[in-house]
């Protein structure tokens, strides 16, 4: 499920109005992220050794991304 579908469930559910006061400020920062998810693709934030790719070992040279999300 997207964002936008996300959103469109919530404002069915009847949820308009906090909805439109809460989307105000973060909807840039939703849209952000899944453009971000978008672009990595089947990489994966990882707490401790940065962005991982899923279901791939891991490099033996402890590859860490330095890219903030």
């Amino acid at each position: 499920m997207t964002l936008a579908e996300a959103f469109q469930v919530m404002k069915d559910a009847g949820y308009t109005q906090a909805l439109d006061r809460y989307s105000r400020f973060a909807r840039p920062i939703l849209d952000w992220m899944e453009e971000a998810r978008n672009d990595l693709g089947d990489w994966v934030a990882h707490p401790e050794n940065g962005l991982i790719e899923q279901n791939t070992p891991r490099p033996t040279n402890d590859f860490r991304c330095t890219r903030n999300l």
